[in-house]
């Protein structure tokens, strides 16, 4: 069987298996010590807070606010602990919001900011990381702009995804077989 093609980079960004592959790939290349604490909406991806409790990391639910399914400033102050690094920030159910807030509170606290459009992404125009520090797109089956798979992670750091791009390519390659399943 022909090998896979090899994920495809350019400056800013890096297509993986999955969004979910890139959260973890982002994980894995910034090595943060077991305990240190995430920041995310109470409302994310399952799969996303057991990827982080899988590397050790403590994920800290965050309040929404009902109007736009932001995350509440107040509830975030609230969860800020010395050992938080990095606040992630999912666009639930197709809706899109203000990040202006939540970039403020990341640059100003020392966080990492993750914006997660999993579930918002509806062009290829929209592919950049914005104010955040990365963006991860996904373009799975149930999604509002489908390729029937794969996930694109978006970064204002060419030298983290370069990082992430090492580790991805020393993962297993999945026959069509298995991928198929």
């Amino acid at each position: 069987m022909p090998a896979p093609p090899a994920p495809v980079r350019d400056s800013h960004s890096l297509r993986c298996q999955s969004a979910r592959t890139a959260f973890d790939l982002l994980l894995q290349a910034l090595a943060f010590p077991p305990g240190t604490q995430v920041l995310i909406t109470a409302v994310t991806i399952p799969d996303l807070v057991a990827i982080m409790r899988s590397d050790g990391l403590v994920p800290i639910p965050v309040d929404l606010e009902p109007e736009c399914l932001s995350s509440c400033i107040d509830s975030l102050k609230r969860g800020l602990q010395p050992t938080t690094r990095m606040l992630v920030v999912p666009h639930l159910f197709g809706g899109r919001f203000d990040m202006a807030p939540l970039v403020d509170f990341a640059q100003q606290h020392g966080l990492m900011l993750v914006e997660d459009q999993h579930q918002s992404f509806a062009g290829a125009d929209e592919c950049e990381a914005g104010d955040a520090d990365l963006a991860l797109y996904s373009f799975g089956p149930i999604k509002i702009c489908t390729a029937l798979g794969g996930g694109l992670a978006v970064a204002q750091d060419s030298g983290l995804l370069s990082k992430m791009e090492r580790i991805q390519h020393s993962y297993q390659t999945q026959g069509r077989v298995y991928y198929l399943k």
